[in-house]
């Protein structure tokens, strides 16, 4: 599937996260990040904006899966992220679609309960 189903089957079964009650094994939370990484641009660099610790891990995973480098500045303020590189696009992995993300465009990372990302879509 992945790289990273090379950890051993005892791994991929342990507890990663607890979501509304629900455990989610790190099987589940790579199964999700590979379904999400399909819906990343092809090209440019993510700049995960996620507050949310799982959505963050996802997003992250996700844009390694797609062989992508995360960018993570120091806060999230819309002139921050105007400061990024012009010659390499940026897109924001945000999960408050209210979120001002400085011009940059955007997707919503949403958890499903099990079954990847309920939604993605680019706003703005």
């Amino acid at each position: 599937m992945t790289r990273l189903t090379r950890f051993g089957a005892a791994a991929m079964a342990r507890t990663l996260a607890w979501r509304d009650g629900e455990a989610i094994t790190l099987a589940q939370c790579v199964a999700e990040a590979a379904a999400f990484a399909e819906r990343l641009p092809a090209g440019g660099q993510p700049v995960n904006l996620c507050t949310d610790r799982y959505l963050f891990t996802l997003a992250l995973l996700a844009a390694l899966l797609r062989g992508q480098t995360s960018l993570m500045p120091p806060n999230a303020m819309p002139h921050t992220l105007q400061l990024g590189d012009p010659t390499s696009p940026a897109y924001a992995l945000i999960d408050d679609a209210s979120q001002d993300t400085g011009g940059l465009p955007s997707l919503v990372v949403i958890q499903a309960r099990g079954h990847g990302p309920r939604r993605s879509r680019r706003c703005r």
